[in-house]
């Protein structure tokens, strides 16, 4: 921690990005030491005022953890096995502050970048 604070510090980073959060949770053993561990690494960003991507491996969706409730946003990127094909989602599951689209919208990497689809969906909805 003193060492990412001392970067921060010294080289003014306004964006930083962790790939995966998912190592940090291997090193701790405890579940409230990494809870803690990663409170302190919120707290550091945010002092230096640092935009922060974190990816995380969740597993399945739905999972809640210290990540979910600490960080200002969440996008899910899913994959989904139909009929022998993956379909690829993504989806914002919080955005404090802010309305958000709900659904599942099917997405791809290009040379361009990752392009999301937003005017289709990946299911359509079901009506009662």
């Amino acid at each position: 921690m003193t060492a990412i604070e001392q970067r921060l510090k010294e080289s003014r980073i306004s964006r930083v990005a962790v790939d995966p959060i998912t190592m940090l949770r291997l090193t701790v053993n405890d579940e409230l030491a990494y809870r803690r561990l990663f409170i302190d690494l919120v707290k550091i960003f945010t002092k230096y005022n640092t935009t922060v991507i974190i990816t995380s491996d969740i597993g399945e969706p739905g999972r809640f953890g210290i990540e979910d409730y600490l960080t200002s946003g969440v996008i899910e990127l899913r994959r989904y096995e139909v009929e022998g094909k993956t379909l690829k989602g993504i989806k914002v599951t919080k955005f404090r502050g802010s309305p958000f689209d709900e659904d599942v919208r099917p997405y791809a990497f290009t040379d361009a970048g990752i392009e999301v689809y937003e005017t289709e969906r990946l299911y359509e909805r079901s009506t009662p």
